[in-house]
């Protein structure tokens, strides 16, 4: 059995009241949420490409919960890339892999959907994939 926090039972709460699981529809909004979620809704229903950007902690990703909640899956699908540090071609990679495709210019060089993004610049040049072997 996991201890509570201290302050769970200080404040009276019979259930700690942060963490992912919260419903969308439970979520605080505050004014600077409430505007983050106007625009990433924006940029859905507009088909725009947005990016959220902010501190650690400001709400990022309960923004983008709360923007995404309620979307009919049948006409869009959400993508969570967890860390896109691997550059523009790996999110291309991740994001096409994600809607269940190969990207064409990996297409007949062994790269399935079941491959990682390509590392580094291995992809672009002849003397980088000698450089940098996979």
């Amino acid at each position: 059995m996991s201890a509570r926090a201290p302050w769970v039972s200080h404040f009276g709460f019979t259930a700690t009241p942060f963490g992912k699981g919260i419903a969308a529809a439970d979520l605080f909004g505050r004014p600077a949420h409430d505007e983050a979620v106007a625009r990433v809704r924006f940029c859905i229903a507009e088909s725009l490409l947005g990016v959220v950007v902010g501190e650690v902690g400001v709400g990022k990703t309960v923004a983008l919960r709360a923007a995404v909640h309620g979307l009919d899956p049948t006409a869009h699908q959400v993508i969570y890339v967890a860390n896109p540090a691997f550059g523009t071609r790996g999110l291309y990679v991740t994001i096409v892999r994600a809607l269940g495709a190969t990207p064409r210019f990996l297409e007949g060089r062994g790269h399935g959907p079941g491959a990682g993004p390509p590392r580094g610049r291995g992809d672009r040049t002849p003397a980088a994939r000698r450089a940098h072997p996979r």
